[in-house]
């Protein structure tokens, strides 16, 4: 019974092929994944566009909430919501890309492509957001007054911090992911001189 399902099992691996014929089929992984098949639109033109809608999809949750909760209040009867406010356009816009960005850097590790990819749609989404502004004014004296304008427009002078995170994210990865430049390990035993002689 036992050798039988030695000569079974050692049938299947003469099935399976050479370990480097196994190697070449699992570096073919790249193309299983649509990513891998469509980088171009997987990280130069879908990164970006599913950032701009993470975005605006933050900004609409962010009305729905915060709407009718100022309902009423201006900066005379309500003094924190001016720096809250301040802080929450640049908030809705770095949040959602870096988690974009995140996401984007895995897709790229799991589809098996160049780390360039990874950089690039980080590049993308950083002059995105660096383009990207959401301004929050509240009500300051007479309620209901409050606005919410938004837009994208360049040159970002007042917008480039929102850039920071997209490129710390892709850099990070990028570093994580460097080839290694160290030469391979010697994994063989050492042999003394005196004893090869």
């Amino acid at each position: 019974m036992s050798n039988g399902l030695h000569s079974k099992t050692s049938d299947e691996l003469e099935r399976l092929g050479s370990p480097e014929i196994l190697a070449m089929q699992a570096a073919s992984v790249r193309s299983s994944t649509w990513a891998g098949r469509h980088p171009w639109l997987a990280y130069a033109f879908g990164a970006p566009a599913t950032a701009l809608g993470s975005i605006l999809l933050t900004v609409f949750l962010t009305a729905l909430i915060l709407i009718p909760f100022a309902q009423g209040k201006t900066l005379d009867s309500a003094p924190w919501m001016g720096p809250v406010l301040t802080v929450l356009g640049p908030a809705q816009v770095i949040l959602p890309a870096t988690i974009v960005c995140l996401l984007l850097c895995r897709s790229v590790s799991r589809s098996n492509q160049s780390i360039w990819w990874g950089l690039a749609g980080c590049g993308l989404i950083a002059l995105l957001c660096g383009a990207a502004n959401i301004n929050w004014t509240p009500a300051v004296s007479v309620p209901g007054t409050g606005k919410l304008s938004m837009g994208l427009g360049f040159p970002f002078a007042t917008t480039w911090f929102q850039t920071l995170a997209p490129i710390v994210v892709g850099s990070v990865y990028a570093i994580r992911n460097l080839p290694s430049r160290r030469p391979p390990q010697n994994t063989e035993p050492s042999v003394s001189l005196k004893s090869a002689a």
